[in-house]
């Protein structure tokens, strides 16, 4: 069985591969964390010269640095799906009838916006990242007799991020002359 090989385009942008002169010929390049130490990610010593480079070598077959590389990629996936105590992270998306009413008197109301006494709450969406749910919510076009809310929810916290219209009375002092 062939051992497996990184190639680098599949690499993040902070990583690259590294290779000594006898990784770099005989498919054991190492892969490399700019700015890091001057070290592999398996601890092979990093030296002025870079024959993986030099050779146009485009993959990277250390075993340990395939392994370390791959684990650090799995924990930073895991970390953006988990919540903060650990557990595996859900966002969802609520749309509701829901308008903020402001009177001009300071006092912000919310009302159902169908003139009804009945919010009508539904969550229309699940996700698994956070940014795709505020992409989704950010698309929802608001109406005043529709969805005039919508908001993302984390699993764990609760509301996480909003939009909703708001109807505001507005006062309009004018002079009018009868003759």
């Amino acid at each position: 069985m062939d051992k497996p090989l990184i190639k680098q385009h599949r690499l993040s942008v902070n990583h690259y591969i590294y290779g000594n002169e006898g990784g770099a010929w005989s498919n054991e390049a190492h892969i490399a964390k700019m700015g890091g130490d001057s070290n592999t990610l398996c601890g092979t010593p990093i030296l002025v010269a870079n024959w993986a480079r030099q050779l146009d070598v485009t993959e990277a077959g250390c075993p340990e640095c395939i392994d370390i590389y791959m684990d650090n990629v799995y924990n930073e996936l895991a970390n953006s799906m988990l919540g903060d105590d650990g557990e595996f992270n859900l966002w969802f998306v609520t749309e509701s009838n829901d308008i903020a009413d402001d009177n001009g008197n300071g006092i912000v109301d919310h009302k159902p916006n169908d003139g009804t006494d009945e919010y009508e709450f539904q969550t229309t969406r699940i996700y698994t990242n956070l940014k795709e749910a505020e992409e989704y919510m950010n698309s929802v076009n608001l109406q005043e007799d529709g969805i005039s809310m919508v908001q993302v929810e984390d699993r764990h916290k609760g509301e996480v991020n909003n939009r909703f219209l708001t109807k505001t009375l507005k006062v309009i002092i004018e002079e009018n002359t009868d003759y």
